[in-house]
């Protein structure tokens, strides 16, 4: 697909864009440019506050999603975050030794946007189970669905309203 020269026009749909949350951006500018052009774009002229990923869509995800979701996280997940390290931003990772489980995530969450990778660990010893790690990393991503799951949470809700109000400041989200 060949890419058009940006327009006036283009920049100022571009940045009206960027006022609702989270983005979507208009077809005709997905057509021109694509969605990684209508990204950096926006990234270079500063509309997106240093962030290129423009966010999880999690609007549609219903309670009783979020809700299992946050259990997940309560229960078998972590959220990384370090207030005395300003250069790493937080993460959430999940590990279980049931597949199932991951694979739930990916299909609740891969059609809203995210990137799921995870990776297996092999053990050594016969005896055990192989566990199945999943790793949420990205500003947005963890923002979006920190913000989704802390009404859920019980045991990480603190650390949840911690790691959203980190990334409220320093990414003014």
């Amino acid at each position: 697909m060949k890419r058009c020269k940006w327009t006036k026009r283009d920049i100022s749909a571009l940045k009206r864009s960027y006022k609702d949350y989270p983005v979507e951006y208009p077809e005709c500018l997905i057509e021109r440019h694509g969605k990684a052009g209508c990204q950096t774009k926006s990234w270079r002229m500063k509309f997106c506050h240093s962030i290129r990923n423009p966010g999880l869509d999690l609007r549609k995800l219903m309670i009783a999603q979020k809700s299992y979701f946050a259990g997940i996280i309560d229960g078998e997940g972590s959220i990384l975050f370090n207030k005395d390290k300003p250069k790493t931003n937080p993460a959430i990772l999940v590990a279980n030794t049931d597949f199932r489980v991951i694979e739930w995530i990916r299909k609740v969450f891969a059609p809203k946007g995210l990137k799921i990778t995870y990776r297996v660990r092999k053990k050594d010893n016969p005896k055990w189970k192989d566990v199945y790690q999943l790793h949420i990393h990205g500003i947005k991503n963890v923002y979006d669905i920190l913000r989704a799951i802390e009404p859920y949470l019980v045991i990480k809700k603190e650390k949840a309203q911690q790691a959203i109000e980190f990334l409220k400041e320093k990414y003014k989200l």
